[in-house]
């Protein structure tokens, strides 16, 4: 007896643990599978987690270029006497730094972007066969538009050349 319900409650709890399990995928593949839930959950956890948005400054140092030219002249004073002057000219050259504005990418905002982006093009091209139906109907109406006044006006033509040659007797 004593072993009949230890077995007893050890199938309940597989079964409890089983179930629970089973449950929280259920709820998963219910939200996947329904966008609406999809937008509100995702609204509720970017409330929770906010972005930083904050801009940041990054600052890329510039090089220091040292030019350093030489040049010599020679002076001549009397035939056998000579003097030279060496020149040298030193040149600093410093860039300026660089300063780049970075912002951190959202990229929450970004997917929800490109999902509007491709509701509104599927959209676009809804409407856009929309449009091709109806010109395709308005060029049908306007075809049987055309056999129609083709038909009165012959019907036209055959009545009132009944009615003349009737009323000359």
């Amino acid at each position: 007896m004593y072993n009949a319900t230890t077995r007893i409650i050890g199938i309940i709890l597989l079964l409890s643990v089983l179930t629970s399990s089973c449950g929280i995928k259920w709820a998963t593949n219910r939200v996947l599978s329904n966008p609406g839930a999809i937008a509100k959950v995702g609204a509720v956890y970017d409330a929770l987690t906010p972005r930083d948005t904050t801009e940041r400054l990054v600052f890329i140092q510039g090089d220091t270029i040292i030019s350093v030219t030489h040049d010599t002249a020679i002076i001549k004073d009397h035939i056998f006497s000579r003097d030279t002057i060496r020149i040298t000219t030193t040149k600093r050259i410093v860039s300026t730094d660089t300063i780049i504005r970075t912002l951190p990418p959202d990229n929450r905002a970004l997917a929800r972007l490109l999902d509007s982006l491709g509701k509104y093009k599927a959209l676009a091209a809804n409407m856009e066969g929309n449009a091709a139906a109806t010109r395709n109907s308005l060029k049908t109406a306007e075809t049987r538009l055309v056999w129609m006044a083709g038909i009165l006006l012959l019907a036209g033509v055959v009545i009132g050349v009944l009615v003349r040659f009737k009323l000359k007797p």
